[in-house]
C-alpha cells in the first residue's frame, strides 16, 4: 500500500523521523521492540497502527508524567470512533506502583502500551521489551512489567488518543480461538514473573485470569470447537 514510501518521504522531510523497513514480519512486538533500540528521545510512547493521536496527545502526557515526577504515566480515558466528545476534568492523580497495576489487571484500565508515555531512562534500566514469543497480550504483559517497577504512575483524564472500535480487521473484534488460548498462556507467564504479591493485585490478577477464560468459553463456543478443544473448553 506504499506505506513505506510514504515513511520515507517523512523521513526526507524531517531529520528526526527514522524509518525501519522489515525484511520478515516480526509482528508488532518485534517492530516495537526494534524502535526502543534505535531511539534516542527521553520519553517513549506507542501508537496502534489502526489508532490516532490527538494534536495535544503528546505534550498533555508529558504534562502529567512531569508534573507527577513518574517514571511513566497513563491515561483513564479515550476518544473512540463512537465518543468523540471531550471530558476533561482537569484531574492529575499519582499512583503507587502496586496500586497501577491492580487497576491494569481488573482491567480497569484501557489495557495496552498505547495511550500510556514512558521514561526512556526507565525502560532502559530495566530493558523492558514486549515478549517475541506471545501470540497475543504482548501489550498488557509489557505494561504489567513497567508498572510493578515504576516509582509511581502519573493518571491523566483527559481525551487525547482516539481509539478505533470499527476495524474489522483488530484483534479485539473478530472471533480466533488463538486470541484467547494466546491471552491465557500470556497470564500464566506473568503470574510466574510477578513481582507485588499482595492482596490487591493478586485479586486483580484472578479477575484477568477468569476474565480471558470466559471469553475463552465465548470463543470456543461461537466458532463451534468444544469437540476440538475438550480440555481447554473443560478447564476454562
Amino acid at each position: 500500500d506504499s506505506s513505506g514510501n510514504i515513511c520515507d518521504e517523512f523521513k526526507m522531510k524531517d531529520s528526526r523521523v527514522k524509518v525501519i523497513h522489515h525484511i520478515s514480519n516480526t509482528k508488532q512486538a518485534g517492530v516495537r521492540n526494534d524502535g526502543l533500540k534505535i531511539a534516542t528521545g527521553d520519553y517513549i510512547v506507542f501508537v496502534d497502527g489502526d489508532d490516532w493521536l490527538a494534536e495535544d496527545f503528546v505534550s498533555y502526557m508529558l504534562k502529567v508524567i512531569i508534573s507527577t515526577n513518574s517514571d511513566m504515566a497513563i491515561n483513564l480515558v479515550n476518544f473512540t470512533t463512537r465518543d468523540l466528545i471531550q471530558t476533561d476534568n482537569g484531574k492529575i492523580e499519582v499512583w503507587s506502583a502496586e496500586k497501577a497495576t491492580a487497576e491494569l489487571l481488573f482491567p480497569h484500565v484501557t489495557v495496552g502500551c498505547w495511550n500510556k508515555i514512558y521514561k526512556r531512562d526507565f525502560i532502559e534500566k530495566y530493558h523492558l521489551r514486549f515478549k517475541t514469543h506471545l501470540f497475543t497480550a504482548e501489550g498488557d504483559r509489557f505494561i504489567n512489567e513497567a508498572a510493578q517497577r515504576a516509582n509511581q504512575v502519573g493518571v491523566g483524564t483527559r481525551k487525547v488518543y482516539y481509539y478505533r472500535l470499527n476495524n474489522t480487521d483488530s484483534a479485539t473484534t473478530k472471533y480466533d480461538i488463538r486470541q484467547s488460548m494466546g491471552a491465557i498462556s500470556a497470564f500464566v507467564e506473568l503470574e510466574k514473573d510477578l513481582i507485588i504479591k499482595t492482596p490487591y493485585v493478586l485479586n486483580a490478577l484472578t479477575q484477568h485470569k477468569w476474565l480471558n477464560h470466559l471469553w475463552n468459553l465465548r470463543q470456543i463456543l461461537v466458532l463451534n470447537l468444544k469437540k476440538n478443544y475438550t480440555n481447554e473448553f473443560k478447564e476454562s
